[in-house]
């Protein structure tokens, strides 16, 4: 994997690393991905690994609480392959401490691949959910095993982004052993494989549910946990072990390309060796966008033309706008611009906008008001589309613009809206 730096504030309120740039769209904080197959992934989440030659990986990935999850597996050789539903996902089942019990699901999503290369590959992950829609997910890899060849360890990162904070989910990392052969150790690392220590403590855990486990790990009991997949039952034990980092009071401003938390999987030390199965369990969600002052998230309601108290501006004339068109519009001191279009299921939108005058925040929002994306785009910027959705069901849409820092502001712009 690329060299990576960590950053540790006090009290683990940042740790984050800062990687390479990636291959997919990442603009404004978010993570976008165009399948081969033509689905999107927009606002995803996004982890990394390296894999040895020659073995066979699956990647599974399983909604909480009914999300509706879609992966993408990204090698560094190879091509994109992404899932929505998969028949064979929908078989998998399980539980763990954090998420209770995992129920069979239509909507889960897996992704087979292998490394057919000669060396080590670089692989990364994006998840995010059908149309955009948030919720809690476990994301599985299988495969996976430590070796005596393996050094310090097997690494893994996942970009803790403005999405993942918002969710409010700890993100909680398992390693389950296959056998009882290994006893598997996670640890958080530097660029250079070196633990990371607050107060004194390492951050680590190597058997849950006892004091070689750093924070909410400690007390954590694994036993009974369990993962069933179509082909095993992979049952968790006193030695396996599971790091909790809370992503409460993390900041979501930070840049995404310094987000990324370091893992690296090893053993107890390094005295054994085996299979094992790694699980991520987390949330994302759609950051809400502040229009109109810089204290107060957005309460607007296109259809009455109400904005209420909290942000200071009224909704001025709802426009109409269709795919395809692009409109100067003007932004009216102490009001918001909006505009409401007409989509079908799983239409694919994105929006540039083009601001003169003023910093720009647009939020997308369905019929009912809620806030299914938003972002920013700095006075005179131009070209890139700063919304990309997928429409969850067919209906009217608003799109709503305002300055996020300024309730007085005015200013002209234009706006394409752009639909397959």
């Amino acid at each position: 994997m690329k060299t990576r730096r960590l950053l540790l504030l006090a009290a683990l309120t940042t740790i984050f690393i800062l990687i390479a740039a990636l291959p997919m769209g990442v603009a404004f904080g978010q993570l976008d991905v165009t399948c081969p197959n033509g689905q999107r992934i927009t606002n995803g989440v996004e982890f990394n690994t390296n894999v040895r030659p020659g073995n066979t990986y699956r990647v599974t990935v399983l909604g909480v609480d009914g999300f509706d999850p879609v992966v993408a597996v990204i090698p560094d050789v190879g091509s994109i392959e992404c899932n929505d539903d998969s028949e064979e996902a929908s078989e998998f089942s399980g539980f763990l401490p954090t998420t209770g019990e995992i129920v069979p699901s239509s909507l889960n999503s897996s992704v087979t691949f292998s490394n057919r290369t000669s060396d080590f590959m670089d692989v990364q992950i994006v998840v995010g959910g059908f149309g955009g829609s948030a919720g809690e997910f476990v994301l599985l890899f299988e495969g996976l095993a430590y070796t005596s060849a393996d050094g310090d360890g097997d690494p893994f990162n996942v970009n803790v982004s403005a999405n993942v904070i918002s969710a409010g989910v700890p993100l909680s990392a398992y390693v389950i052993g296959l056998s009882n052969s290994l006893d598997p150790k996670i640890t958080i690392v530097d660029a250079d494989n070196d633990p990371i220590f607050q107060d004194g403590e390492e951050v680590y855990c190597d058997d849950a549910n006892s004091t070689l486990c750093y924070g909410d790990g400690a007390d954590t009991e694994l036993s009974g946990s369990f993962i069933l997949t179509p082909d095993e039952m992979i049952i968790a034990d006193s030695l396996d072990p599971v790091l909790i980092i809370p992503t409460a009071g993390l900041d979501p401003t930070i840049d995404y390309e310094f987000s990324y938390i370091n893992y690296l999987i090893s053993s107890f030390a390094g005295s054994s060796t085996g299979d094992y199965l790694v699980a991520f369990h987390l949330g994302e969600d759609d950051p809400s966008l502040v229009l109109g002052n810089g204290n107060n998230t957005v309460d607007c309601d296109p259809k009455s033309g109400n904005c209420g108290d909290s942000s200071g501006n009224d909704i001025g004339e709802i426009l109409t706008i269709e795919y395809d068109d692009t409109l100067t519009g003007t932004l009216i001191s102490g009001e918001l611009a909006s505009y409401s279009f007409e989509a079908d299921r799983n239409d694919f939108v994105s929006v540039v906008l083009t601001p003169i005058g003023f910093d720009a925040g647009i939020v997308l929002m369905d019929e009912d008001t809620n806030v299914l994306a938003s972002d920013t785009v700095d006075d005179g910027e131009t070209g890139t589309p700063i919304l990309a959705f997928q429409i969850p069901s067919s209906g009217t849409y608003f799109l709503v613009i305002g300055d996020p820092n300024d309730t007085n502001a005015s200013g002209t712009f234009l706006i394409s809206l752009i639909g397959t």
